[in-house]
């Protein structure tokens, strides 16, 4: 047995750079595909973010130069031959232990992807991860591009003062993009910016010129997304539906200045094996209420209960209704975010079917007051 992605793969002949990580693949390979679209190169982006490798084998008369190719853990298990021009290594946190069983299982299926990267080619990792002595192993003899948000860190590219840079010779930093000129705000954001610069470079782009691309490129839904708002209230509906794992909703929770208590959190769902309480101290002095969804709520209401009002709803529109209400008895406005820090098939196909019921439901709420 073979992976689709060493499947497919073994029949797309173009040259192709890979992403891996927990959390922001999608986002990245989509930061990639603009970037290198841009500046004048054919590209497309296949794997996990949707479009099998196979799929795209299969069209005729297809040219392209380069190929940007989102790779989960999942598709690693099977994985032995997949040769890449360049891999990022983006960060790890606890996902997937229930398939993976232990930090140290996940951690070395996504070293699998450094280990296929070609001879001369490129391995882009956070540079926090280069303290692991196993990503220390999977980098031995290669060439490494580091990267990282933190102002103190020193790494290939960073931030300084607020602009996203490129370490040269004499650790001397080049401006590449003032970080208030980019359509999106946050660490993360700011992180996921530089591992694609970091690629749109292996694949023989200029970082100044890949980065000033990132002016022109949106995210895409379900990633804090505002879909929509009760002006007369004061109060916003976020879906950051693909929030899947306990770091995603921390980095959604962190957005929002705490000591303010506006947030309603809709969380929940299949928990993955994995542990949300500690995220316990992200949500107090933000969260105003937790209304908790999905076979994980009971957990959650336990391990969350003792800091945070917790209310368990039976469906995602009872959650969103009951989160809108904590929301307007505060009367200075405030946010209902979707949040859920779990996967979905326990009540929906995916994020995507779950970020569409949330804004259908929000949209409902507010179009209804306003008929009242």
């Amino acid at each position: 047995m073979v992976s689709e992605l060493e499947f497919g793969g073994a029949r797309c002949p173009w040259p192709r750079v890979a992403v891996t990580g927990t959390n922001g693949k999608t986002t990245v390979v989509e930061m990639v595909r603009h970037c290198l679209s841009q500046c004048g190169r054919r590209v497309e982006a296949a794997g996990n973010i949707g479009l099998p490798l196979s799929a795209l084998a299969l069209e005729p008369g297809r040219e392209l130069d380069w190929l940007v190719v989102e790779v989960s853990s999942f598709q690693l298990e099977r994985t032995q031959a997949f040769p890449v021009r360049a891999a990022a290594l983006l960060n790890l946190t606890p996902d997937h232990l229930n398939r993976h069983g232990s930090m140290a299982s996940y951690l070395a299926l996504k070293l699998r992807l450094l280990a296929q990267v070609e001879s001369g080619g490129v391995c882009v990792v956070g540079a926090g991860l280069l303290s692991e002595p196993a990503v220390q192993a999977a980098v031995a003899g290669r060439r490494v591009v580091t990267f990282s948000s933190s102002e103190d860190e020193v790494c290939d590219y960073g931030v300084r003062a607020g602009v996203l840079c490129r370490r040269r010779a004499g650790d001397v930093y080049e401006a590449l993009v003032p970080c208030e000129e980019l359509p999106f705000v946050g660490r993360h954001n700011h992180e996921n910016c530089l591992a694609a610069v970091a690629l749109c470079e292996a694949a023989g782009v200029e970082p100044v010129e890949a980065a000033a691309a990132l002016r022109s490129f949106r995210i895409g839904p379900h990633r804090m997304e505002v879909v929509c708002e009760d002006a007369s209230r004061g109060v916003r509906y976020v879906d950051d539906s693909k929030a899947t794992n306990l770091d995603a909703l921390v980095q959604s929770v962190r957005r929002f200045d705490r000591g303010r208590g506006d947030i309603a959190l809709i969380a929940g769902g299949v928990a993955k094996g994995c542990d949300l309480g500690p995220a316990l101290p992200e949500l107090a002095g933000r969260v105003c209420g937790a209304f908790l969804i999905g076979e994980s709520r009971a957990a959650l209401a336990s391990a969350w209960g003792g800091a945070v009002p917790c209310v368990e709803c039976g469906s995602l529109e009872e959650a969103v209704s009951r989160a809108d209400a904590c929301v307007s008895s505060r009367g200075g406005g405030g946010t209902v975010l979707l949040a859920p820090g779990c996967a979905s098939q326990d009540m929906f196909s995916d994020y995507v079917e779950r970020g569409r019921r949330f804004a259908e439901a929000s949209r409902g709420l507010v179009a209804s007051r306003s008929r009242g």
